[in-house]
């Protein structure tokens, strides 16, 4: 039997929407981990085609979430201002906000199911990088990069690396990775799934 999955809303993450709310800082996106940016979301729809190498001083890494691990990095990295810690943000709008803002997404978790997190980055057509755990990899094999958990920490650094000096790459998963969610993760498609479960589950009474 087929069990639909997460799913999220296209039209609340469509990539490049002009909104009077879009981040006033020049950072980016993450879930609890890291996150790159050198375009506002008003930049990037004003200029869609900005493929420039950013520069080390125009680069911003964003942790969003929160838990021990957050509260480790604040302290250590305290004194860097390229170092951005939202904390829990409980906004799901903000969020996608940052997202929309963001020129890649990295989810280097240890223990995923499907996360709703990565999926919504992808919808809004962010690079997105995360590691091959439950079924992110699966989800994310072909249309970004599938990090190796067990080489996280080589594989996570050369993945950032690749983002920065690369943004034409950058752009190119951003737009594989929303066609790969509107092809398999669409709230649409997941109604549809339900439904046909319904439908099947009572032919057979």
């Amino acid at each position: 039997m087929l069990i639909p999955c997460n799913a999220v809303d296209r039209k609340k993450t469509a990539s490049f929407i002009p909104k009077a709310t879009t981040p006033k800082l020049p950072i980016t996106s993450i879930s609890l981990a890291i996150s790159l940016l050198h375009l506002t979301a008003k930049d990037r729809n004003q200029n869609p085609s900005h493929n420039n190498k950013p520069t080390s001083s125009e680069l911003k890494l964003v942790v969003v979430g929160d838990g021990q691990e957050r509260l480790k990095l604040a302290r250590r990295y305290r004194s860097n201002t390229q170092i951005i810690f939202t904390g829990l943000i409980k906004e799901h709008s903000q969020l996608i906000d940052i997202l929309r803002g963001a020129d890649a997404f990295f989810l280097p978790s240890v223990i995923e199911g499907l996360s709703l997190a990565m999926l919504e980055a992808m919808s809004s057509g962010v690079a997105t990088i995360a590691t091959n755990v439950g079924d992110d990899g699966y989800a994310l094999e072909g249309a970004g990069i599938v990090l190796d958990p067990s080489q996280l920490t080589s594989e996570l650094s050369a993945a950032m690396k690749s983002m920065i000096e690369n943004p034409e790459l950058c752009q190119d998963l951003g737009s594989q990775a929303r066609k790969r969610v509107l092809e398999r993760y669409s709230l649409e498609k997941n109604i549809d799934q339900v439904v046909d479960i319904y439908h099947k589950l009572t032919e057979k009474r």
